[in-house]
């Protein structure tokens, strides 16, 4: 038995490293099927089914005019994926810090993965009285403004997928625990374009938050803005400014990708 897992793992990783080869041949120039099997000194049935199966996953495409294969759809994805994986920090801390300085209260940008959502950024008062984040802390998706809009902008089968999956943990007496409440919630949300939530997580604490999108118009990350209640004098203001400043990250995200 484990003879026969040896010879199926030896060659899952043959085929897999044919097809990166193969791939890495575009690199240079569009190539017909011919010119493939060629060069990699294979059968030109066998080269046919490799072509087919990037063809598939959309990693090649096909111009029947010329005959020839190129790169496909999926690797310009890959490549704006690598591009904003590779500079969001830089792109946005500047922005968080331009954020801080007009408002003066804790900003952070967040993340969500695994039905929670993750602090990665965050711009905060190092010392006195202010609302603290702690970098790398979780929360589940459905208290503080963060994890709403994270949630509200998400696809509709996610959405279901995670009030199905997720009992709505209590934090305080503020935390939306009815599914149906948060579904209204998440709505409106949604036709607003940010979150604005009061003592959902912490009773003294107000946050809130607006969405970014990446390169394919899908949400990747919230921008918000934390502070406590006593302080909360300029709720309205605060709003606008969120929304206009995930509105510029975007916007740079989108152009620079």
């Amino acid at each position: 038995m484990d003879n026969i897992f040896s010879k199926y793992e030896t060659m899952t990783f043959n085929t897999l490293t044919k097809s990166l080869k193969i791939l890495d041949l575009f690199l240079t120039a569009n190539l017909g099927e011919n010119d493939i099997s060629r060069i990699m000194k294979l059968p030109r049935s066998t080269t046919y089914k490799y072509l087919s199966i990037l063809r598939q996953y959309k990693l090649l495409d096909y111009d029947p005019k010329s005959r020839q294969y190129m790169l496909g759809p999926k690797c310009l994805e890959y490549s704006r994926a690598r591009y904003f994986n590779s500079t969001i920090d830089k792109i946005v801390l500047p922005i968080l810090k331009k954020l801080y300085s007009e408002i003066r209260e804790t900003v952070t940008l967040d993340v969500s993965a695994n039905h929670k959502y993750y602090t990665l950024e965050r711009v905060q008062k190092e010392e006195g009285i202010g609302f603290i984040a702690h970098p790398q802390s979780d929360l589940p998706l459905h208290c503080g403004a963060s994890g709403q809009v994270l949630l509200a902008f998400s696809e509709k089968e996610d959405i279901e997928s995670y009030l199905k999956g997720v009992k709505l943990t209590r934090y305080t007496d503020k935390t939306i625990t009815d599914k149906n409440r948060l579904r209204k919630k998440l709505s409106e949300i949604k036709q607003t374009g940010y979150a604005y939530s009061k003592g959902e997580v912490v009773a003294e604490g107000w946050a809130v938050a607006a969405p970014i999108f990446n390169h394919l118009d899908k949400i990747c990350a919230a921008l918000c803005v934390l502070g406590l209640i006593q302080k909360n004098d300029k709720a309205e203001q605060i709003k606008q400014m969120v929304v206009k400043y995930a509105n510029e990250i975007t916007d740079t995200l989108r152009y620079g990708a």
